[in-house]
């Protein structure tokens, strides 16, 4: 548990490889009855709070973010309208879970300029392999764009930019239609929570999230920058807990 800047003040050691999200309910409700919270709220990163995690007590209330898939579907249901993704956080009609939605410009700009940095790297090697297919009368042009499927595919730029062939010549062709369609949720997230609006507005909830970016760098700093929580190894448990203690 941290305080509002993110540093730790409460930690808990638990037995073997527990997963995160197996314990998130008995830890909630545990931090509910030590520190007197009679209603507080779970916030967690995508994949952190799925149903199970969930089915919490009353007065224990969730914000999450939405995975993109489900983002996807809640447009498609028109639950979600793709005006609402705009600079400023906005939230959807009201109903039991509340929906809010963002488009971060500044993200929403790296994104595109990785894409044209994957578009450009693809075409110089697509352009090396036909001076390499020139060079080498006995060399397949058919080999080289199953390779340049593969190479598009696994950087999932193959839908806006399909390798073609003709001849013993390889290119790409854009579709624009489809690359227009990739980059529409560019730098857009979305939040869900069942925390009634006049407990926490959409802006509350909005900055509630973003906090965990503190949350994570405190982590870090105690597992890995400079403390290096995780290479410990006791033969008994106050060993490991005590060390933890130190740390936080």
């Amino acid at each position: 548990m941290c305080d509002a800047e993110g540093m730790p003040v409460s930690v808990d050691v638990l037995a073997g490889n527990t997963p995160a999200m197996t314990t998130l309910l008995a830890q909630s409700t545990q931090v509910a009855q030590r520190f007197g919270g009679a209603r507080g709220t779970c916030v967690g990163d995508r994949g952190m709070l799925k149903s199970p995690q969930m089915a919490a007590p009353a007065g224990l209330h969730d914000i999450s973010a939405l995975p993109k898939p489900q983002v996807e579907r809640l447009l498609k249901a028109q639950v979600l309208d793709l005006a609402l993704f705009t600079a400023q956080v906005c939230e959807g009609e009201p109903q039991a879970i509340r929906y809010m939605v963002r488009r971060n410009p500044l993200r929403a700009e790296e994104v595109a300029a990785v894409r044209r940095d994957k578009q450009r790297s693809r075409a110089q090697w697509v352009a090396k392999q036909n001076a390499s297919l020139a060079a080498q009368p006995r060399a397949q042009a058919a080999g080289a764009l199953r390779e340049c499927h593969t190479k598009l595919i696994r950087l999932k730029i193959d839908a806006g930019l399909p390798g073609d062939s003709e001849g013993r010549t390889i290119g790409l062709r854009v579709h624009a239609a489809a690359q227009r369609a990739a980059a529409k949720l560019a730098g857009c997230y979305g939040l869900k929570t069942d925390r009634p609006q006049a407990g926490a507005g959409t802006e509350i909830v909005d900055e509630r999230y973003k906090d965990l970016a503190l949350v994570e760098q405190a982590w870090r700093t105690c597992t890995t920058a400079h403390l290096e929580v995780r290479p410990v190894y006791g033969r008994t448990a106050a060993s490991p807990r005590g060390h933890a203690l130190g740390v936080r």
